[in-house]
This record gives structure tokens, sequence and C-alpha cells, in this order.
């Protein structure tokens, strides 16, 4: 116990709220699974079961969504900078979304305050996803501090880092004691089950991602039903290391810092290059290195980031466009051209701790050598 009698757990908790600029914060396992209780704690508030989303984003929000009963609704992208433009709330609104989950993408912070104003008019339930963007600020204040709830993430390769455990931010007493009530009914499965179920999931998506790499059918063919394993990985007991998450809060703005200089030092070492940098806001804390090689295409693209790889240097091209691994139909605002642009023009490299600038200088010249092959 720490000091006046609380747990680890209570004081981050205590911690986060008062950093993130809010009155309560509710520790759960995970950030997707964060998201699955939040929709279900509100699901009687809404005027439909249906959440607006980025489909360029991560994918795991996809299967929270899925486990909790909501169907979603997929707005574009501005590939320039990984954010969804106005207009895009503006039709999911009125297509009639009833909640809408507004993501700092890549730790790149999004426009709150128009789309807290526009859900607010409308009766929408705001949802901000800060899990990527620990840190970083809009308009003065912390990711997180806006819309009716907020999600952080402290899992594998976020800006910190303790492999897993996720946080619920709002101002809304009432809300955290619904959510805490349906965390304290869940039954979860065993570290090994847990790890088994994890590793089919993987191993389902990646097998459909190659098969999908060698042109083989269309995308939401090849995706359809991948996601069924990974409904098993939602509920997810609070493991993390509480006081190692506190330790890192402590010292977020020189981590913060830290990342920007190095992203602004690839920027340099790339220059004269077809690589475009992703447009970050001065306040954007990167999650990654993350640019564009325009009009490069996905076939080339799986190239490049396959001999990147090969000479031991930490790239990737995600995310698949999200919509493509909803059930079937699966509504959105339109084509999403942002997105799927995106999708065959992003690349991104390793801004972690472990990623020095002697590193940092040796993946730049990979990239220059590989793009000019």
């Amino acid at each position: 116990m720490g000091s006046h009698g609380l747990s680890a757990v209570a004081m981050l908790e205590a911690e986060c709220a008062a950093r993130f600029g809010r009155k309560h914060a509710l520790a759960l396992g995970r950030g997707t699974w964060a998201l699955a209780l939040l929709l279900r704690a509100i699901e009687t508030k809404v005027r439909r079961k249906v959440l607006a989303l980025p489909s360029f984003l991560c994918q795991t929000p996809l299967a929270g969504i899925l486990y909790a009963g909501w169907q979603p609704l997929f707005v574009d992208v501005d590939p320039a900078t990984g954010l969804v433009p106005d207009d895009e709330w503006d039709k999911a609104v009125g297509m009639g979304a009833g909640a809408a989950m507004l993501v700092h993408l890549f730790g790149n912070p999004a426009a709150t305050r128009r789309a807290a104003r526009l859900c607010r008019e409308h009766g929408v339930f705001l949802i901000e996803d800060a899990c990527q963007a620990v840190g970083a600020e809009q308009d003065g204040h912390p990711c997180g501090s806006a819309g009716d709830a907020a999600l952080l993430s402290f899992g594998h390769t976020k800006t910190i880092d303790v492999g897993s455990g996720g946080m619920l931010l709002t101002d809304d007493a009432a809300l955290v004691a619904d959510v805490r009530a349906l965390a304290a009914r869940q039954t979860y499965v065993g570290a090994q089950r847990y790890d088994a179920i994890s590793k089919e999931a993987s191993r389902v998506f990646y097998e459909r991602k190659d098969r999908l790499s060698a042109h083989a059918g269309d995308p939401a063919e090849v995706f359809s039903g991948a996601f069924d394993a990974w409904l098993a990985l939602v509920p997810a007991p609070w493991t993390a290391d509480a006081a190692a998450i506190a330790r890192q809060l402590s010292l977020l703005p020189g981590m913060a810092a830290e990342r920007r200089r190095k992203a602004a030092l690839y920027a340099s070492l790339l220059a004269g290059t077809p690589v475009v940098p992703l447009r970050l806001s001065s306040a954007a804390v990167p999650w990654r290195c993350c640019f564009r090689v325009p009009g490069l295409g996905r076939a080339r693209q799986e190239e490049a980031s396959t001999a990147l790889r090969a000479r031991g240097v930490h790239a990737s091209n995600w995310y698949l466009p999200t919509h493509w691994m909803a059930p079937q139909p699966a509504p959105s605002t339109g084509a999403l051209p942002g997105t799927l642009q995106l999708y065959a023009e992003i690349f991104q490299l390793w801004l972690d701790p472990a990623t020095d600038d002697a590193r940092i200088r040796a993946n730049a010249g990979a990239l220059r050598e590989v793009l000019a092959a």
C-alpha cells in the first residue's frame, strides 16, 4: 500500500486523473478492453449502437467494438496527417452515429474542440483515443483531457510501455462506477490460455495479410472472419506494473522531447529523398517516425519493407484498412480514398528508447539505399 493507504493501482489512477485534467481514472487490462466496457456502459445513453471511427488505425479496437455488440461506421483520413477531416465527422453524425472515437493517431493531436462541439450539439458520445499520444497536447491541454471519455494505453510499443494496461479517463463518476461494475462481473481467461489465443489470432491475421500481399482475392473476402479469434482476447484483467507506469509518467516531458528530437533527426537524414514525413503539430509526441512515399503503391511498399527488415531495420507499413476486417457490409462515409492512399504509402521506423542515434543513422542510410534500388 502507498501513501494514505492507497494501492499502487489506486495511486496511479489518481495520478493519471490529475495529469490529464480529469476527475476520474479507472485502470483496466488493455485499452481495447476499456473501449469494450465503455461502449457497453453507454449503450442505453445513445441513439444507436453505432461508433464512428477512422478506418486507418490499429486494428484491435475493432475487436472491442464487436465484442461490445456495436456496429462500426468508418470515416476517412487525410493521408498527409493520418487524422480525420472535419467533414468526415459531419457525415458520420448525419448518418446516425451514436458515438464517435477521435484518434490522435501516431501521437498527432486531432482537433478535439470542434469534434466536441459537434458531438455535444447532436447528442453523440465522444471518445478520445489517446493511446498513441500520451504526452501530446491539443489547444494547450493534454491529449486525453477532452471528450466524454478518453482512453490511454501502456501496452507494447506505446510511449509508456510496460507491456499491458489501459486507462479510462472521464469526468463522469456514474460512468466510472458502471464500467467498474461491468469489469468486476467479467470472467477472465488465465495467462496461458490468453497467450495461446493471442498466438492463434496473430497467426490467422498474418496468414490473411500474406495472402492479400500475394494479390489472392478481394480484401474484404480475404479478411472475412479473421477477427473472430481476436474477440476472445478482449477480456483482459489488469496485470500491469502500476509503479513502473507512474515512474515513466514522471519522466514524460523528457521522453516526449527525446521522441521529437529523434523524429527530427530522421527527417534531416532523409532530406532529398522521396520521403514525406507525416505532418505533425508542434505539440505532437511522435509514436514512431511515420512518413509516406507518395505514389509508391502497396506492392513496392511491401518489397521495400521486406528489404529493410532483411537489413535489420525495424520497419513496418501499418495499418491495413480496418473496414476490410469488419463483418460485411461495413458502413462507411464513402470510398475512403485517404485511408487507401495512406495504406499504400506509409512507413514507420522506431523511436523507442532502444533506438539510439547510431541506429537512426543506419536505418536512414538503409532506407535511402532501398528506395534508390
